[in-house]
């Protein structure tokens, strides 16, 4: 917490991840990690309140908010596959690399929206909807090689392509 008693907004308590490769052949590899994270502090909006003193959006309604980040959203993890292909030529090495992101296609929620609807009869009703990251499996290509001259590299870095 700050000095006035409130959590910061990115303030994820716990976060961890572990990693296994192992070679299958010659020139494969294949890889996963898993990755945990706590939830971070959000400001939840406890209810709605009639002002007739605001027109607008919510039409003549006020947000009632709770405290400042006083809640957490839910725990963040995944399992990430990679398959590696490695091949060393004469004068230049290259790596090819197929990652596979959230295989067990966990539903991280990402953050809450609230939707705010209007009816004649019973006012405004309020709920809550989930956003979700990597809810489903994607997949990318990266290809990463040094180029190389007489004297050594030219160039340490990973040229990215992706898919």
């Amino acid at each position: 917490m700050n000095c006035i008693g409130t959590y910061l907004d990115f303030d994820q308590r716990h976060q961890s991840a572990a990693g296994l490769e192992c070679d299958v052949s010659g020139n494969w590899s294949i890889g996963s990690v898993f990755r945990y994270g706590s939830g971070f502090p959000y400001t939840p909006v406890d209810g709605l309140q009639k002002d007739i003193s605001t027109h607008g959006a919510l039409d003549g309604w006020q947000i009632i908010k709770g405290a400042k980040n006083s809640r957490r959203y839910p725990i963040y993890s995944r399992v990430d596959l990679r398959i590696t292909y490695k091949h060393k030529g004469n004068s230049w090495d290259m790596s090819a690399y197929l990652d596979f992101m959230n295989v067990l296609n966990n539903k991280n929620v990402y953050l809450y929206e609230w939707d705010f609807t209007s009816n004649s009869n019973s006012g405004v009703s309020l709920a809550k909807k989930k956003c979700y990251i990597y809810a489903s499996l994607c997949t990318f290509l990266w290809i990463e090689f040094p180029v190389l001259n007489k004297k050594g590299p030219l160039y340490k870095g990973p040229f990215l392509l992706r898919w």
